[in-house]
């Protein structure tokens, strides 16, 4: 495994457990346990600004000149193919358990799951190519 690979695959663990923690928002309410939410609010902010951090140096290691991100590309490799679908869907989903006032917390928290997800994902991806 190259470094490349490696960097690609360390910022994507980031970015899961970053998303990760939204499953975890209702176990620990801010007005009845303030360390538990204090803790998760920081292990949310650390593997976000890493999986940023880490998308930085794996752009300069691909020593690719770009006059910007291209976080507006969709749909421009396989991948990208798979996560622009998924940000669609969940991005869609998200809006109507919303609209629609819908009450499931387990279905809130995996579309926000997968929109934070996709769209980190959509940002790294579209770094690459």
């Amino acid at each position: 495994m190259n470094d490349k690979s490696k960097l690609f695959l360390l910022c994507t663990v980031c970015f899961f457990i970053s998303s990760l923690t939204v499953f975890f928002i209702p176990a620990f309410p801010r007005d009845s346990n303030v360390t538990g939410a204090n803790i998760l609010a920081g292990i949310f902010w650390i593997f976000l600004i890493g999986g940023i951090a880490l998308a930085v140096i794996l752009l300069k290691n691909t020593k690719k000149s770009t006059k910007g991100l291209n976080v507006f590309r969709f749909f421009k490799s396989k991948p990208a193919i798979i996560t622009d679908t998924i940000l669609v869907i969940s991005a869609a989903a998200f809006v109507l358990l919303n609209v629609l006032d819908v009450r499931s917390e387990i279905l809130q928290e995996i579309t926000v799951f997968l929109l934070l997800f996709s769209i980190e994902m959509h940002c790294v991806l579209n770094l690459l190519d």
